[in-house]
């Protein structure tokens, strides 16, 4: 079976708009996750996306059991990406070290974030600057500790 590295969505249509059962996925292969991937996938637990640089906006909105995540190559999280993902904990997700920016409502409403610190955004001496998106954590009210020594620009109620 050869590896998937593109998926192609319009507004009508998600990649995996008939699965509503979903609960893992492992494209490793994909380079890019197209908008509205898997919006509103409530039963999706864990994603592997291990080759994707980007990721576009709505990506993961709304998968209220979305816990695990793994998108080591990624450099942006666009605009709404795991907005109202309640089970995420940056615990259980690896973004490696290439990231340079969270954007905007990226992470609103991920209540069971409880801390944010270097092992979540490991420090890169290639990446010039990491930023943090306005509002990019709002509403997180799990929130109780920030410790992260390689974000460098932080946009206006980024917290």
């Amino acid at each position: 079976m050869p590896n998937v590295t593109s998926v192609y969505t319009n507004s009508n249509y998600t990649p995996i708009s008939r699965t509503a059962n979903l609960s893992f996925i492992n494209f490793n292969a994909l380079l890019s996750i197209p908008y509205n991937f898997a919006t509103n996938k409530t039963k999706l637990v864990t994603a592997y996306f291990n080759g994707a640089t980007t990721i576009a906006k709505s990506a993961f909105l709304g998968c209220t059991a979305l816990k695990s995540v793994y998108l080591n190559a990624t450099t942006t999280l666009a605009e709404d990406t795991f907005k109202n993902c309640t089970a995420l904990t940056l615990n259980s997700c690896n973004f490696g070290a290439a990231l340079s920016l969270i954007g905007t409502t990226a992470f609103e409403g991920c209540t069971g974030i409880t801390s944010i610190t270097n092992a979540h955004f490991p420090y890169n001496s290639n990446v010039a600057t990491f930023t943090v998106g306005t509002q990019a954590f709002l509403s997180c009210t799990g929130l109780t500790a920030i410790n992260n020594s390689t974000i460098t620009n932080l946009s206006t109620n980024a917290f």
